[in-house]
Parts: C-alpha cells; structure tokens; sequence
C-alpha cells in the first residue's frame, strides 16, 4: 500500500513538473533572451557607430574590420567590401579636395531572430557626413540610408559579422574592378533657367532621380521624419 501511494506521489509530481515546468521557467528563459538581445542591439550599434567614425578617421579603420569573422566565405567578402569602401571614399575625398569633418549615425533594427550563438537580423542606418573645402569653415551636410541583411555569429564571447548584405551610395562604387574616382572637383554650374514641362524631360532624366530616391532617400538624413530625429554624434 505504501509502495503503491509512493509510485502515485511520484507519477503526480512528474506530470505537474511537465505540465507546470515551462510556464515555471518562462520567465527565466525571457529574461536571458533579453539579455542576449540587448547585448546584440549594443553590439551592432557600437559597429555601425565604428563605422561612421571610420569615414572621418583612418586610424579607426583597424576596429571597423575586426569586427568580422573572415573563417566565412561571406565574412570574407563583407570584410573585403567595407575594406574597399573605406580606401574608396578616402581617394575619393583627396582627388575632389574636400574633407568629412563629422558623422551623426543612428541605426534601427526592424526584424531580429537569435537562436544560440547565431543571430540573423535587418538593420536600417541614418548617416548624416559632414564635410569642408579647403580654406573654408563652413560645414556642408548630406545624407545616406542603408538597409542591411546580416548574420552574426558570437565566437569567444564577441559577435562577429558572417554576412552583411546592402547598397551603399558612399561605396557602391567600390564595387567596380580598381575603382579609380574621377580627379578634379566638381565644376560651378550657373543657374538654371526656368524651364516649361517639356525642356526639363530633355534635361532631367526624372524617373531616374525618382527610383534613387526611392532606394537611398527614404531612410538618410534630412528626408522627410528623419529631419526631427535627433542623431546621434559619434565624432
């Protein structure tokens, strides 16, 4: 009789702690997804603010690239592109004699899925640059927005980036075999006459302008809400 209500005893505990166990440990399982995500968003964040200051200082750029893991082939190549990137826009700076003085950068994450060590993830960046000519102080400004598709891997307690797929106006051009940016600055175009409907199709190519904007304008700075948000300045 003991033995049987004993068998009993332990038949009902087993169910309740397979009935009640995950609504036990729910919790607890929240709680450290919270806190790997929130390690991943500071992360990223701190890569993409490494970025940014990169474009402004070249001694920057060593941490810019020891941020991916290059044992994956499309770590490699991520590495290799935001490598091209950078050497690009700093020739592409010297032969147009201009300077970036400044970057204000703020990222969101829209989507994110983490399972273990591996995360996949969408990011979308606000970048304003600013830059000078030289003998003058003042302070041009424009903007850029990147959409990114990327995956992370954290190896020895540090995530690494394994992909980052996006197009990027500052580096597109990056992408050509030796990349060689035109010499000279940009000549000084007289104003424009007011023109009717018809000459300015001649002279515009407007759908052209519409679809670059509608791949690069909607996230970069100065477009539209992103005027209101204040970025934050990371040099």
């Amino acid at each position: 009789m003991k033995r049987k209500t004993a068998l009993m005893l332990t038949t009902a505990a087993a169910v309740a702690i397979v009935l009640l166990g995950p609504l036990l440990l729910r919790p607890l399982i929240g709680k450290a997804s919270n806190s790997q995500q929130a390690e991943l968003s500071k992360t990223v964040k701190e890569i993409f603010d490494t970025r940014a200051r990169a474009i402004v200082k070249e001694s920057t750029e060593e941490a810019v690239l020891s941020s991916y893991d290059t044992t994956e082939k499309l770590g490699q190549w991520a590495h290799s592109h935001e490598k091209a990137k950078m050497d690009f826009v700093r020739l592409w700076m010297k032969k147009r004699g201009v300077r970036f003085t400044e970057t204000r950068s703020v990222i969101n994450i829209p989507w994110s899925e983490l399972k273990g060590n591996h995360a996949e993830l969408v990011v979308h960046q606000t970048l304003q640059v600013g830059y000078i000519y030289p003998g003058s102080t003042t302070v041009n400004r424009f903007g850029i927005g990147t959409r990114h598709w990327m995956k992370m891997k954290r190896k020895k307690g540090k995530w690494l980036i394994c992909q980052d797929f996006y197009t990027d106006g500052l580096g597109d051009d990056s992408l050509a075999p030796e990349p060689k940016p035109a010499d000279g600055r940009l000549p000084q175009v007289p104003p424009i006459k007011r023109t009717t409907s018809k000459m300015a199709a001649d002279i515009y190519d407007r759908e052209g302008a519409v679809r670059y904007a509608n791949k690069y304008a909607g996230l970069a700075w100065g477009q539209g809400i992103i005027t209101s948000i204040t970025l934050n300045m990371v040099i």
